[in-house]
């Protein structure tokens, strides 16, 4: 197993372009590297927020979960600020699409076991991204953790038991049939066999990209106990899913 199986890009130049208005969610704007790559930058974030963003993305890639590539800028300040891949005209999450979705119970059932890892309670239909892929069928894109309270490791450490209430966000969950629990089940199991030493890498990662060298010990207490006891957080959050239905 790799210690980081996919890292964050650190970005120098950008040269932005329009801003996106996307209900619910932060204020960002198009924004384009050096190297031509273009990023859905999120200029107006706390550093507990970047470390959300980018613990969870390491996270979402150890689960298999698609999410759309991560990077870090920095102000002249050195204040980081979070990049996100740019998913080109995508449609939102909405229940009715969910059968035309590319293997949407497997990826929907990891996106409910990550947020409970992480401790997401911003999950709405805004952020979970469905990009046209011809014939019907959509690929699934998840995003925007940046107020996960993974990121605020050392608050979370005393009440590291937290399961996440979906209701304030008013997410409209997919329908929680036999493929989806197992799904998130199985995407539980593959959280509490993850390493101290892959767990470290990420923690490490997270708080390097940042600026927040301080708390990597915190987080990865909080991830070591979080991945040990995510079978018993879990059942919970699909509780209180099944109950916003």
């Amino acid at each position: 197993m790799d210690l980081i199986p996919r890292s964050i890009a650190r970005v120098g130049t950008l040269h932005p372009r329009q801003a996106i208005s996307v209900p619910n969610s932060s204020d960002a704007r198009v924004a384009v590297g050096d190297d031509g790559t273009e990023w859905v930058h999120k200029e107006l974030m706390g550093v507990n927020q970047v470390l959300a963003e980018a613990v969870s993305f390491l996270l979402a890639n150890r689960l298999d979960l698609p999410v759309p590539s991560g990077g870090v800028s920095r102000d002249s300040s050195g204040s980081p600020s979070w990049l996100s891949h740019l998913i080109h005209a995508p449609s939102h999450w909405q229940p009715s699409l969910f059968e035309s979705i590319e293997d949407g119970p497997e990826s929907m059932g990891t996106m409910y076991a990550l947020d409970a890892l992480v401790l997401n309670e911003d999950r709405h239909d805004g952020n979970v991204l469905l990009e046209h892929r011809g014939e019907g069928t959509r690929r699934p894109w998840y995003i925007d953790f940046a107020n996960a309270h993974i990121g605020s490791p050392v608050g979370l450490l005393d009440d590291r038991d937290l399961v996440p209430d979906p209701r304030a966000s008013h997410f409209r969950p997919a329908p929680l049939g036999d493929a989806v629990v197992r799904a998130a089940t199985a995407a539980a199991h593959r959280a509490q066999a993850l390493p101290t030493e892959c767990l470290a890498a990420d923690a490490h990662e997270a708080c390097d990209a940042a600026a927040c060298p301080d708390l990597e010990n915190e987080l990865l207490m909080v991830l070591r106990y979080r991945c040990s006891e995510l079978g018993s957080i879990l059942p919970q959050y699909l509780k209180a899913l099944e109950a916003c239905r």
